[in-house]
């Protein structure tokens, strides 16, 4: 198994939150789904997390963020 590292960024600003709309086509009927989620993405070799975070904000939204205190860390393996 493949151990990836990611960061995610909660956007908010006067108290709303900035999400994406997605959709995917997981389920085997072929029926798009539609969900909410945060920006990130994966972390490159030796780049620091904040940079990381940062990097994957501007790319998704040409929004330079405030990085703010990080809120939690979930470990999984790819397989």
């Amino acid at each position: 198994m493949k151990r990836r590292i990611a960061v995610r960024a909660i956007i908010e600003k006067d108290d709303k939150l900035l999400l994406a709309k997605l959709t995917g086509y997981g389920s085997n009927d072929g029926v798009p789904n539609e969900f909410w989620c945060t920006f990130g993405g994966g972390v490159d070799i030796g780049e620091p997390l904040e940079k990381a975070v940062i990097r994957e904000v501007i790319e998704e939204t040409g929004i330079t963020p405030v990085i703010g205190q990080l809120l939690f860390v979930q470990q999984y393996e790819q397989k």
